[in-house]
């Protein structure tokens, strides 16, 4: 039997549109104690890497990495998760569900802030819940939280879906099929590449059938 395991955030659940520019404002407030507006966070976001790194210097900070810092503060992971949304394609895990597909989640979500948006896409659904941080596994790419996952299903064949470069590391130190969604199109280069790209999760019906 096939298991299906998923990450969280970016795969099941994203952030409103408005959510990014709304923290590259406050940052910049925090930072400053000046008003931004939003067309000048979204002018910001449309910039290269070295445009914005260029731009943050301007304002006063030091290099990217103060400027991202500055999004890991308890305040804002909680606007964070406020801003989430669930995927509207996240319901096709109720089919597989229905087909006997038994279903896993591996996160490094904390489960006080994941299990809200957990309980509204149907926390019945998943078979075994892995927290990562809640559990004391080691972080992404260590495949230590999904060979859990995938212990407590007792599952002999796997893939696991995921938007980020360490979803996809992790599945193959696990030795399981990894599954990228990239849901906004983005240009990425992964070493190493995932086995599948997919932009909405009613894709993996292919892969599925091609087990």
């Amino acid at each position: 039997m096939i298991m299906g395991i998923f990450d969280l955030e970016g795969t099941l659940v994203e952030v409103t549109p408005s959510y990014e520019p709304d923290l590259v404002r406050r940052c910049w407030q925090r930072l400053t104690g000046k008003d931004y507006s939003l067309e000048q966070a979204q002018a910001f976001l449309r910039l290269s890497f070295p445009e914005q790194v260029k731009y943050l210097q301007t304002l006063g900070f030091r290099n990217m990495k103060q400027f991202k810092s500055a999004w890991f503060t308890e305040e804002e992971l909680n606007h964070r998760f406020k801003a989430l949304e669930i995927c509207s394609d996240t319901y096709y895990l109720n089919t597989l569900r229905e087909r006997g597909m038994k279903l896993g989640l591996v996160t490094s979500a904390l489960r006080k802030r994941a299990m809200p948006l957990v309980e509204k896409i149907g926390a019945n659904l998943f078979a075994v819940q892995v927290y990562i941080h809640n559990g004391n596994f080691p972080d992404k790419p260590h495949p230590a939280s999904l060979l859990y996952c995938l212990e407590e299903l007792k599952a002999d064949r796997a893939f696991y879906v995921g938007d980020l470069a360490k979803d996809v590391e992790m599945a193959h130190r696990a030795g399981i099929v990894s599954v990228w969604i990239n849901r906004n199109n983005r240009n990425s280069y992964f070493s190493p590449a995932p086995d599948y790209q997919i932009t909405n999760l009613n894709e993996l019906e292919r892969i599925i059938y091609g087990f």
